[in-house]
């Protein structure tokens, strides 16, 4: 018995390596994406069981299983450091690219560098990959794009733009408010005015939290279309204000002599009335 389940771990392990080296050799990644029809489950099957086994690491030295994990895993983070998961590839057909008869969507997201960038760049990404024929513009506010943030983008499969847009000197040494994110929308802006001709342009900053519906209902706007946005202020919603299909105003917690006291997330543009004014 103990012959019998020795032999089928190492088996295990032997097939595990084997996938590994094919997966390098035979090009198993097909356009940044890893094929469906060859499973990595069997290479981390076979780490696991070799970890874990009462039977192995009684017959093999501390050392030489050490080895073995680290030889095995090793090959697995080397032959996909820039892969998104199956699940991620597979979404990856309806987003970025997708269906092309519908009109595209421009998203333009400000950020800039602190600790929760990358988290919240990431739950944006994965909100985005759901969402047919977008075009994705990451405007950083720094002198140059942050390398981890690129990388990011790079592994959605997402079709999209990595720009910079710093905030200038004048307002940086500025006491009290600053215009945080303005100079990263208006470079989205200058790049939608130089670059496309139709489609619907739409402001998603990384740290809101979106319902995929949303992008499907903005996406047929022929001028400007509206929404409701919440957990706001202290009021908790910013909304447009509708009686009987007219529009009579605006709901927010901070009207201040703003024309439009609006949630930068509250509107989405026509890309053709944006080129009109």
């Amino acid at each position: 018995m103990y012959s019998t389940r020795k032999f089928y771990l190492m088996a295990l392990l032997a097939l595990g390596l084997f996938a590994v080296q094919y997966h390098v050799m035979s090009n198993w990644l097909v356009q940044g994406a890893v094929r469906s029809d060859v499973p990595l489950s069997v290479v981390r099957l076979s780490i696991d069981r070799l970890q874990t086994s009462p039977e192995l690491t009684a017959a093999l030295s501390q050392e030489q299983l050490r080895k073995i994990v680290e030889e095995v895993s090793q090959q697995v983070v080397q032959t996909l450091p820039d892969c998104i998961p199956v699940e991620a590839a597979a979404a990856r057909t309806v987003s970025g690219g997708g269906d092309k008869a519908l009109p595209k969507l421009y998203i333009i997201t400000p950020t800039y560098r602190r600790p929760e960038q990358q988290p919240e760049m990431t739950r944006l990404a994965q909100t985005l990959l759901h969402v047919k024929n977008i075009k994705w513009l990451v405007i950083e506010d720094a002198d140059k794009p942050t390398p981890e943030i690129t990388a990011l983008l790079k592994r959605t499969g997402i079709d999209f733009e990595h720009l910079v847009a710093p905030m200038p000197a004048k307002y940086k040494n500025k006491k009290g408010s600053k215009p945080r994110g303005v100079s990263n929308r208006n470079r989205g802006i200058e790049w939608i005015r130089e670059n496309a001709s139709d489609g619907v342009m739409y402001f998603a900053d990384d740290d809101n939290t979106y319902d995929i519906r949303i992008f499907e209902q903005m996406r047929h706007t022929k001028k400007v279309s509206m929404w409701p946005v919440g957990l706001l202020t202290k009021v908790g919603l910013s909304t447009p204000v509708v009686k009987n299909g007219q529009f009579h105003g605006f709901y927010d917690g901070w009207m201040a002599n703003r024309k439009f006291p609006v949630d930068m997330a509250e509107f989405a543009v026509s890309v053709k009335f944006l080129l009109q004014v």
